[in-house]
């Protein structure tokens, strides 16, 4: 596996595999992701340079009780700052998106679950996904 940052692209990296088979990988997070293979990161995905990609949510509001405000449960709306499916391309995503990417099939989240064993630090942060999950 090799790559390189999109020449047009900012938060993306395009991968070629062995057989020369090209995708690109688009952030969408706040922050840059990086994937390893064993203990080696084999790549970094800069973060978005307009803003990652969010999920419009509404806080919900009940009443208030003597004065202070008694707030129900955040709806959600759409996707904001996500890019539209682009043949070739995934789009790497927060884990908010997983519960409500509908049917988009170009979303992937970085593993960093319990049994993901993503790359970590002497502190336990992580540092590299090894795997991405489907959202």
């Amino acid at each position: 596996m090799t790559s390189r940052i999109h020449p047009s692209i900012p938060n993306a990296v395009i991968v070629t595999d062995a057989e020369g088979a090209e995708i690109t990988l688009v952030n969408c997070t706040p922050h840059p992701v990086s994937w390893a293979e064993g203990d080696e990161i084999r790549l970094t995905i800069p973060r978005p340079p307009n803003g990652a990609a969010r999920i419009d949510q509404i806080p919900g509001s009940i009443g208030s009780l003597a004065g202070m405000p008694i707030m129900g449960a955040n709806v959600y709306g759409g996707f904001i700052n996500l890019p539209p499916e682009t043949p070739g391309t995934l789009h790497v995503v927060s884990i908010m998106f997983s519960g409500r990417a509908g049917a988009r099939q170009d979303l992937i989240i970085p593993g960093t679950g319990p049994q993901d064993n993503a790359l970590r630090d002497a502190q336990g942060q992580v540092v590299a996904c090894r795997r991405w999950v489907r959202a």
